[in-house]
């Protein structure tokens, strides 16, 4: 049987991961640790987090996950991704292959077999019938809910799923469909995803977002003894107030780009506070660049050349203002 680990090794290479380190994220992690407890009693709720590129999401999907499996639920997790936001039932592929990962080998087999062929068609593809899979299906998404509320009913189970934004519709409906039956099931779902992303599935985003089964947080950005103490951690001594003020007008608390900003002023050698203080207001991190052009690439031509004219002007354009694109 896999691993049973509580923390997972970071998948980024990042040194601190789920809520290690996690600063003004009190209110978000007492919503994710009552939900769970919800879900232990019975009575299966739902957090949808909310945010901006960079201010934090995944960290506290992550810590939902290490949380949960302290507590011994089963966990099926998964991930939306752009290039395949558009394979059908890519997400509930994802939930059911994690669903079956925490059985023994002989069970697997066994659960495998015993799978109704259009399921089991999601992990093991099967050309006969690999057209079931395409679009809206009801029995379909039936199907894989009773898969998902029905193998292992001895514990309570946490679904989570990370950049909702990219999900396939095909997913999402079927995400809709737990939330109705969520009441009725010892399980908690954990989402996360980005503000004004997935125009395409506008419109069942919000059906998620208003559920009354859906708690929605949105992360604040860090405020300023956070952002020192940060600093602290990044440069000692060498921190300061003046430094702390040109970080927090930089970055505006976003915690991606402040952490790649406090990487590259470490980075800087021995220069007195006040150098140090102008290179946080101009200084724009590669980490940080290659994040811009990706994202504003998405736009367009057209933005495609903005985004190299933003590289060109790093030093006047402040990484604040890439958390909106």
């Amino acid at each position: 049987m896999p691993s049973m680990g509580f923390e997972r090794e970071d998948r980024r290479g990042r040194s601190e991961r789920g809520a290690v380190g996690l600063l003004e994220r009190e209110t978000m992690l007492e919503a994710l640790a009552l939900t769970l407890d919800q879900a232990r009693e019975g009575r299966g709720q739902a957090l949808l987090i909310e945010g901006h590129a960079g201010i934090g999401k995944t960290r506290l999907y992550e810590a939902a996950l290490d949380t949960a499996r302290k507590r011994r639920f089963r966990v099926l997790r998964a991930a939306g991704a752009e290039l395949e936001r558009h394979v059908a039932f890519g997400i509930a592929a994802q939930l059911l292959s994690a669903q079956l990962e925490e059985l023994s080998a002989k069970r697997r087999s066994a659960m495998l077999a015993e799978l109704p062929a259009r399921v089991r068609t999601l992990i093991r593809p099967e050309p006969e019938i690999a057209d079931s899979t395409e679009g809206s299906d009801p029995g379909l998404v039936h199907g894989i809910f009773s898969v998902l509320a029905t193998i292992d009913e001895t514990r309570p189970a946490l679904v989570a799923i990370d950049d909702l934004h990219w999900c396939d519709s095909a997913s999402l409906e079927l995400v809709l469909y737990l939330l109705h039956r969520l009441d009725e099931l010892p399980m908690a779902v954990v989402m996360t995803g980005r503000i004004g992303m997935g125009q395409e599935i506008a419109d069942v985003l919000e059906r998620i977002a208003s559920h009354s089964r859906v708690q929605v947080e949105i992360p604040s950005p860090l405020g300023r003894e956070a952002v020192g103490k940060l600093a602290w951690r990044e440069l000692g001594k060498r921190s300061d107030d003046t430094i702390v003020a040109a970080c927090v007008q930089a970055t505006g608390g976003n915690p991606f780009y402040l952490r790649e900003l406090l990487r590259a002023l470490r980075n800087e050698g021995e220069l007195p506070s006040a150098a140090l203080a102008r290179r946080a207001a101009t200084l724009v991190p590669d980490a940080v660049i290659r994040t811009l052009r990706v994202r504003v690439g998405r736009l367009g031509p057209t933005a495609r050349a903005l985004a190299r004219a933003v590289v060109i002007m790093g030093d006047d354009v402040p990484l604040r203002h890439a958390a909106a694109l």
